[in-house]
């Protein structure tokens, strides 16, 4: 789902770097690409193009994961594992040979407009985006020379002209159900335990809510009557 979502994003830059060039879409001025092979060869042969590149993945720690059962067309709830929300950092690295390095430079500048102008990416402004995702946040993320000389050290480079961008709200949902839960389709509301015919209640220190162990499909609330107030009476 990763690839698929970074393929996407490579391509709306690539389709909106063309059209600002004036040129057809299948021209390829950015490519989803590592930098380099694992064995530190350079990873693409063709020149003058920019790379973008996945350099990290990080659980979004900001997103509360816990989400209630999911109701099924009426009937039973489900109970699904939560979304999973990542924030990718993604390097989008401007591969020009010398004689070429003044236009890389400008097309490095047309993506840092595409993002500035637009950092959302929804359903209503790109109907396009892959069914898993519901919105893409793109944000900048600035290096110092330390941080900068660090990271193109990991990937094993020598320094492009590049910008770093943080990609949030990546969801995957698996959509795989661990259990269902059965709707309550009955309550029965008590002024006090004793109008259940006699029956022997279970104990229960907060009698706001009780309901069966043999049958979740009944609720069943207990409480106190309390005496309306005057204006009511």
């Amino acid at each position: 789902m990763i690839g698929t979502l970074l393929d996407f994003v490579a391509k709306e830059l690539n389709s909106f770097i063309c059209q600002q060039l004036g040129l057809p879409d299948s021209d390829q001025k950015l490519m989803l690409s590592p930098i380099v092979n694992p064995d530190g060869s350079s990873a693409v042969a063709q020149k003058n193009i920019l790379l973008l590149d996945l350099v990290n993945i990080k659980k979004d720690g900001l997103i509360n994961n816990n989400f209630p059962p999911v109701n099924a067309a009426g009937t039973d709830y489900l109970q699904k594992h939560p979304p999973l929300y990542l924030n990718l950092n993604i390097l989008i690295a401007a591969h020009f040979e010398k004689d070429q390095f003044k236009e890389g430079l400008n097309i490095l500048s047309m993506v840092l407009g595409k993002f500035q102008g637009k950092p959302l990416w929804n359903r209503e402004n790109t109907p396009t985006l892959p069914s898993q995702v519901d919105k893409l946040i793109f944000e900048i993320f600035s290096l110092d020379f330390h941080e900068q000389s660090h990271l193109w050290g990991y990937l094993g480079a020598k320094y492009m002209p590049s910008v770093l961008y943080k990609l949030r709200m990546a969801i995957i949902d698996d959509a795989l159900v661990m259990g269902t839960i059965p709707p309550v389709t009955e309550i029965i509301i008590n002024a006090s335990p004793e109008g259940t015919g006699g029956e022997e209640q279970p104990e229960n220190d907060n009698p706001a809510a009780t309901a069966t162990k043999d049958n979740m499909d009944t609720l069943v609330i207990y409480g106190e009557k309390s005496p309306l107030p005057e204006d009511e009476a």
